[in-house]
């Protein structure tokens, strides 16, 4: 009788480490997902920021070029880019 008791209790107990070793893979599984669509993203930020700073840096140098050497189309194309302010 004894024997049949201890033999219940590890068979739920071994029930319930098989029940949560397929939680927690389902929820790494979910989780390695999230974390690739999230590292695309951050990826594609980071290329959208580069790209920022290379036309931030080639206004830059059109405004330096533009003090040292006047030109009429400079001025335009560089008033076109100019930040307007914020309205409401």
């Amino acid at each position: 009788m004894k024997c049949e008791t201890m033999n219940s209790v590890l068979t739920f107990v071994l029930g319930t480490f098989v029940v949560l070793g397929v939680l927690f893979a389902v929820r790494a599984i979910s989780g390695q997902r999230d974390f690739r669509a999230l590292q695309f993203g951050a990826a594609q930020s980071q290329t959208g920021l580069n790209q920022l700073m290379q036309l931030n840096s080639l206004v830059n140098d059109t405004r330096e070029y533009g003090k040292l050497h006047p030109s009429p189309e400079i001025t335009r194309m560089l008033d076109a880019l100019q930040a307007k302010p914020a309205t409401r």
